[in-house]
């Protein structure tokens, strides 16, 4: 039924995004710590990119678990690797852990803002209104350690 729900939302939800992800994706502050690692900013941006799409379908009305399927299918149009997409979607799996729920709520919290300020101001909305929540992100993002296949 999820297909149903994502089906019916479609039009409110990419009205939502193509809004929001521009802005995203016109300054990526990328975590001070990973340098130039490819394999880092790829999952740093896939990260932005799953929770923008997240946080775009619940505020255009889909359940949670549509919303994680919306966001796993959207990240297959970015072509990353198995390693890179797998430690993309444990970002938002949340965990028992509570340090690992932390950084999950982080996440959703600062995206979950990026979407309500944008909506918020409409086509008034500039990537520096959006700016702080970023750099919050890249300050806060762990470096993913991949174990060689």
């Amino acid at each position: 039924m999820i297909v149903f729900e994502i089906f019916r939302k479609r039009r409110t939800f990419a009205a939502i995004f193509n809004k929001v992800w521009p802005l995203v994706s016109a300054y990526i502050p990328y975590p001070p710590d990973i340098g130039d690692e490819p394999e880092q900013q790829l999952v740093f941006t896939g990260a932005l990119v799953y929770g923008t799409v997240y946080q775009s379908a619940l505020a255009a009305g889909t359940s949670t678990s549509a919303a994680h399927y919306l966001a796993r299918m959207h990240l297959r149009n970015y072509k990353f690797d198995s390693a890179v997409s797998e430690s993309i979607t444990e970002i938002f799996a949340g965990y028992d852990d509570a340090e690992e729920q932390e950084y999950t709520d982080l996440f959703q919290t600062r995206l979950g803002g990026i979407v309500e300020t944008v909506r918020a101001k409409g086509d008034a909305a500039d990537p520096a209104d959006i700016e702080p929540a970023l750099l919050e992100l890249s300050r806060s993002y762990r470096r993913v350690t991949f174990t060689p296949e």
